[in-house]
């Protein structure tokens, strides 16, 4: 497989986890809004609460702003690995101090010159982070800059904030209006802080110079002009440039002089361990997404030279932009050697005397290079082939460390959400709810009063409903009455016209005979399917009569505002109660809830069998006037007696519709009775369930006393008062639990590796 393939099936690897990384921030987002929504509620509930309680939910509070914080840190890791996974490169970063070599550098793996990436030994030179990418095309440069909003945030008054010039301007008018505030005394004798604070010199005086340029569109701009935007001088020195201040990148597209390479991209780093020069943290984030390696360029002098304090802060610099991965893991150290020739003279001794030092200083490296940056042969040969072949090698073992760190630090916060929030119960917080003595007795006569009422009442309904059990129901009647009526009126019986057109399509009377039956038969069958609404309104009707029990004389009505089957179902959900067994109740209350009368399972199959003469093959017809009372079947008849005209064919039609219709009416009498036999029988196996079954009291007596505070909210205000806090503090637990439980918080291992 070439290079070139191996890096497209990284790249092709990676791009899985995207979508589920942004799963993962929107669960976490949502974990944030909870735990929020938890600290402020906890100012309303210290309100209401004694000194021991208040000091616990403090502590809960001051527990999720510590989750929060480090929700806001993972989502800030997440988006660079997400943006990490979306590049369509594989990029290697460079960092270095000033006059290193990292241009030269970057001259020789890009075959630019100093045209497009500037040099110079004079001043520091390059100013702008640029990205630089592989093209068959044409060379094409494209420049941003910052926005005005950006710029004030991202790079002015990060320097007030670091070097405590107090209040950050609220406008860059502001900032450019009025004088600098002097640099504190304290930080007088920081050689850092004055170099800062000589970079915001340059950024407070240069300010009408590049200020035009700020929520620019991004240009294209020729090869000869990048030097006026990415550097601080002109190439002798001798003339300041202003516009790289504005500038947020260059993006670079050309030939690379190598071909296996066309997936790689290189990216400068400008200002990290340069002190002063633009926004650390903006450029270690930058760092952490746009680098799969990193190259450290350090020119060691050939009159002798060590490690110093400069390198191992820039080193720890790094290190912070990706903590979850060792930067010795993804970093190359390239050592610029220079020749004799070379203006500043051969240190090849001291490059090799700075590889054997460096593991003393605690810096590591995947690999130590020394190279003459200004040799392109060189450069290929020594640092681009070996940068590529640890890529190709290495980078998905650095990524999947980078995501199974992120996923256990993921898990790490679920667990401590799910520890902290199992021991934050109501009970735990806000104490167990209790009842005096006093109360207690109050309680129980309340209670007493309402099983009293409520049992006695249903004796009454179960009485009523007996004494009905075998008559007629009134509304079912009535509706087989109206849909009689209506099938009397509609019959579905087709004019002469539309015999005539369907004896032509048929080709004989017999067989639009045949057609209509059919036709006349499923308009009948549809006028009954109105019975279901009939049986539907009577057994609701039956629930309604129970719940308004319930309701009114067990003094219920305040758990819900719901009626009849709906009510019945919102009782049923209060008893779903962890640590409490009311199931008894619900078992009686479901079968109540359940309980259905229709058409199809009561009456549809008894109509059918009455439409057997609206079936062809199973008709008999009955013609007084002209087969004397002969019962015969449809072959018998159409063999006697041939239809010969459109009257006839509808006439047989009419006798045969109205033969069925009264076979129908005259069946539905023996069923006017059973909606009220299984009205009785469904309250009164309710009625043994819910109040006479063995234990069932003791059910009653617990629920009440779980909810006296709604049921009889006069004599126990108090409790109320507790029992809402409780709630609103339940619900707001399980919330976090179950977003804790049923968030998506995994992150995926990388997919198996082709070939």
């Amino acid at each position: 497989m070439s290079r070139t393939m191996q890096i497209q099936n990284i790249l092709s690897r990676r791009k899985p986890l995207i979508e589920r990384i942004k799963r993962i921030e929107s669960n976490l987002e949502n974990m944030q809004g909870l735990l929020n929504r938890f600290v402020q509620e906890g100012e309303t509930f210290k309100r209401d609460v004694e000194d021991n309680k208040i000091r616990k939910i403090s502590s809960l509070q001051q527990s999720c702003s510590e989750l929060k914080s480090e929700i806001a840190y993972q989502l800030g890791q997440l988006d660079k690995l997400r943006s990490r996974f979306s590049r369509q490169t594989l990029n290697i970063g460079m960092v270095g101090l000033a006059r290193q070599g990292k241009s030269r550098l970057l001259q020789a793996l890009t075959g630019l010159g100093p045209e497009e990436i500037p040099d110079g030994n004079r001043t520091d030179c390059t100013g702008v982070r640029s990205s630089i990418m592989n093209s068959q095309g044409e060379f094409v440069a494209t420049v941003s800059f910052y926005t005005p909003s950006s710029f004030l945030d991202e790079i002015i008054s990060p320097y007030f904030v670091n070097l405590g010039l107090g209040a950050k301007p609220l406008s860059l008018e502001e900032f450019a209006a009025n004088p600098l505030p002097d640099l504190p005394a304290k930080k007088q004798d920081s050689a850092v802080a004055k170099a800062q604070y000589a970079y915001l010199q340059r950024y407070h005086e240069s300010y009408p110079r590049y200020k035009n340029l700020l929520g620019e569109d991004p240009r294209q701009i020729p090869r000869e002009q990048i030097r006026e935007y990415v550097s601080q001088s002109s190439a002798d020195g001798n003339e300041p440039y202003h516009n790289f201040f504005v500038v947020q990148e260059v993006q670079i597209q050309c030939p690379f002089p190598t071909s296996d390479v066309s997936d790689i991209g290189f990216v400068d780093m400008p200002g990290l361990g340069d002190t002063g020069l633009g926004n650390e943290e903006r450029l270690l984030k930058t760092l952490a997404y746009e680098a799969d390696l990193l190259f450290f360029i350090r020119l060691p002098s050939p009159s002798g030279d060590s490690w110093n304090e400069t390198d191992i802060m820039l080193y720890d610099t790094c290190a912070r932009a990706v903590t979850e991965l060792p930067l010795k893991d993804w970093s190359f150290m390239i050592l610029n050697r220079t020749r004799a020739e070379a203006d500043l003279g051969d240190n090849l001794a001291n490059c090799k005397d700075l590889e054997g030092q460096i593991n003393i200083k605690g810096s590591g490296f995947s690999e130590i290079v020394i190279a003459d940056c200004s040799d392109q042969e060189e450069v290929l040969q020594k640092v681009l082939d070996p940068a590529l072949e640890y890529l190709t090698s290495s980078i998905e073992e650095i990524d999947a460390k980078y995501v199974q760190k992120k996923h256990d630090q993921l898990l790490e916060i679920r667990k401590s959400i799910q520890r902290l929030f199992a021991q934050a119960t109501p009970e735990k917080i806000l104490g167990a709810e209790s009842i005096g003595s006093n109360e207690e007795q109050q309680f129980l006569d309340l209670f007493e009063d309402a099983w009293q009422e409520m049992v006695h009442r249903f004796e009454q309904l179960l009485n009523e409903l007996f004494q009905t059990r075998d008559s007629s129901n009134v509304h079912f009647v009535q509706s087989i009455k109206e849909v009689i009526e209506e099938a009397q009126h509609d019959t579905g019986i087709p004019d002469l016209e539309k015999i005539e057109r369907q004896r032509a399509e048929e080709k004989s009377y017999d067989g639009a005979f045949y057609y209509f039956l059919n036709e006349i038969r499923a308009h009948l069958s549809n006028k009954f399917l109105n019975l279901d609404e009939s049986l539907s309104f009577t057994t609701e009707e039956a629930k309604q009569s129970v719940s308004q029990v319930l309701e009114t004389h067990g003094g219920l009505s305040s758990l819900s505002n719901a009626e009849g089957t709906d009510f019945l179902r919102q009782l049923y959900e209060l008893g779903n109660v962890p640590g409490y067994d009311f199931r008894l109740i619900q078992d009686a209350l479901n079968i109540l809830i359940s309980f259905k009368l229709s058409f199809r399972g009561l009456i549809q199959h008894r109509i059918r069998k009455q439409m057997d003469n609206l079936t062809p093959d199973r008709i008999e017809f009955k013609r007084f006037n002209m087969l004397n009372s002969l019962k015969l079947s449809l072959k018998s008849l159409v063999q006697r007696e041939k239809i010969t005209n459109a009257e006839t064919l509808q006439h047989y039609l009419q006798d045969a519709h109205q033969n069925v219709l009264g076979k129908i009416e005259s069946s539905l009498k023996e069923f006017h009775y059973e909606p009220n036999q299984a009205i009785f029988a469904i309250v009164e196996e309710f009625t043994d369930r819910a109040f006479r079954a063995k234990g069932v009291r003791n059910q009653w007596q617990t629920f009440y006393r779980m909810n006296r505070a709604s049921i009889w909210p006069e004599q126990f205000k108090k409790i109320a008062q507790g029992t809402y806090l409780r709630e609103r503090w339940q619900t707001l637990v399980l919330n976090i639990l179950d977003g804790a439980r049923t968030g998506e918080w995994e992150l995926a291992v990388l997919p198996p590796r082709e070939g």
